[in-house]
């Protein structure tokens, strides 16, 4: 009998192998496919909706495209993992028709589109204040964000307008508003704040900052810890996502040799890095590093309470330490992120440059801020110019010689004179906004001063600064 060859493993192998290479029925994921698309309104604001788009297959990606007569908007391409997923639809005006339009895209580089439903949004609300804009020259480009202070400090609003001044997104709360701050990690922080009634003055205010998405949600809350007041004026991010900002401290001090009472009231500011917890990485005091004596001479130290520092804007510098606007002592400071010290004084009668080309210098400034080239610029708010009167002003320092030379400033003519409030943002294209705070006013203008845009509120509305931003969908500076 012939032997019998055992071939069946053999012959498996090869068919498995001919399946697998042959058969073109296997393939990759399968394709992504379109199901239904729902609106829902945003609950703080008539002009943003969330669409909720649902899915099969594996998609990766969902776009929403809008348009209506004399308006469309596209979101973000934004990266999913699955659905349903829900996308924020920003910068819808009022009382205004939409048609939208869906677009997904799936895991084998496929796609699928729909139209999406028709919407019509609200009319805002009636409270919110009107603002009005002239284009002078080129229509700017962006969009132009600020809060609203409203001199009840009951009722706080947070806009951000179009070239032409229509609001395109909004917040209003029962609450002091005093900053809008857009941030380099795509949020806002909102300074959110109540008086206390053992201060009049600004130094009253204990604050929070609420750390927004773009279409409104609170994220986190951001205080100073140890017991302090958490001021209202400036909250930075540093690289490692954790948040600078400003404290209030409060101490007893024997003020008669001002005039004043032997247990006055001085109120004096702290800087702290704290992360996401509330965790102290570092912490600063101006009663430790500074002198009472190095208030501005026009504040009499005779009244307590005393608003001795009053601390308004805060700068990471290239090398990493800190540079603080205290308006009460008409001063910059520059101070050491590592041990604290205090390593120039800029202003002020502690003042350590020679100022060139400013016979003026600045007093009572607000929002510090240092620019791509190294110099400063600042909202010189001018309360000690004989007259007075407010500008935005830029310096070129030599930090080894001390010296602040003015390269660049901008005066209105006829003058405009903001007491309190304001900053002064250099855009990308040269161009620079000013934020006259308490006329309420913002100009940009080129680098020869000449003025392109004006944005202005009725009287009696405030705003503290104004930000020039890209978009909704990216709130980076310009």
């Amino acid at each position: 009998m012939p032997k019998r060859v055992r071939r069946c493993g053999v012959c498996s192998t090869l068919g498995l192998l001919a399946v697998l290479g042959c058969d073109s029925r296997v393939s990759g994921p399968a394709p992504v496919k379109l199901n239904a698309a729902t609106l829902s309104p945003n609950p703080f604001m008539i002009t943003a909706m969330v669409a909720t788009v649902d899915c099969s297959g594996p998609a990766i990606a969902v776009e929403v495209r809008y348009r209506a007569s004399g308006d469309s908007g596209v979101t973000l391409r934004t990266p999913v993992s699955g659905c349903p997923h829900a996308v924020d639809l920003l910068g819808l005006l009022p009382g205004t028709s939409y048609a939208t339009a869906v677009k997904i895209w799936g895991a084998a580089g496929d796609s699928a589109s729909s139209n999406g439903p028709d919407i019509t949004t609200d009319t805002l609300p009636s409270a919110l204040p009107q603002v009005t804009t002239q284009i002078l020259g080129t229509p700017p480009s962006g969009l132009t964000a600020f809060a609203v202070i409203v001199p009840s400090r009951t009722t706080g609003y947070a806009l951000i307008v179009d070239s032409i001044g229509r609001i395109r997104w909004y917040m209003t709360l029962d609450r002091f508003i005093t900053d809008l701050e857009p941030q380099p990690n795509g949020h806002y922080t909102l300074s959110l704040g109540e008086f206390d009634p053992f201060l009049g003055s600004s130094s009253s205010i204990n604050s929070e900052y609420d750390e927004l998405d773009l279409a409104g949600r609170t994220l986190r809350r951001w205080a100073t810890t140890g017991g302090y007041f958490t001021d209202n004026h400036e909250f930075r991010f540093t690289k490692r996502d954790t948040g600078l900002l400003l404290g209030l401290e409060s101490r007893l001090t024997d003020l008669t040799a001002f005039g004043g009472p032997a247990t006055g009231m001085v109120v004096g500011n702290v800087l702290q890095e704290v992360d996401s917890v509330g965790r102290v990485l570092f912490s600063w005091s101006a009663f430790d590093h500074l002198s009472l004596t190095d208030i501005d001479p026009s504040i009499s130290l005779a009244s307590s309470p005393v608003d001795w520092n009053h601390g308004n804007a805060i700068e990471i510098d290239r090398d990493g330490n800190y540079l603080v606007s205290f308006r009460s002592l008409s001063e910059v400071t520059k101070i050491d992120s590592r041990t604290g010290a205090v390593i120039w004084r800029l202003g002020g009668v502690a003042n350590q440059f020679q100022f060139l080309g400013d016979t003026l210098k600045f007093s009572f400034q607000h929002g510090i801020r240092r620019l791509a080239n190294g110099d400063v610029i600042l909202f010189d708010n001018g309360n000690t110019h004989s007259p007075q009167f407010s500008r935005a002003v830029q310096y070129e320092l030599d930090e080894v010689a001390r010296s602040a030379t003015a390269v660049w400033s901008y005066r209105p003519n006829p003058d405009i004179y903001s007491a309190a409030l304001g900053l002064a943002q250099r855009l990308a294209n040269g161009n620079t906004v000013v934020t006259f705070g308490l006329p309420g006013t913002v100009h940009e203008v080129t680098p020869g001063s000449q003025l392109v845009w004006k944005l202005t509120l009725p009287p009696n509305f405030f705003i503290y600064r104004a930000y020039r931003i890209r978009s909704l969908y990216d709130p980076s500076l310009e």
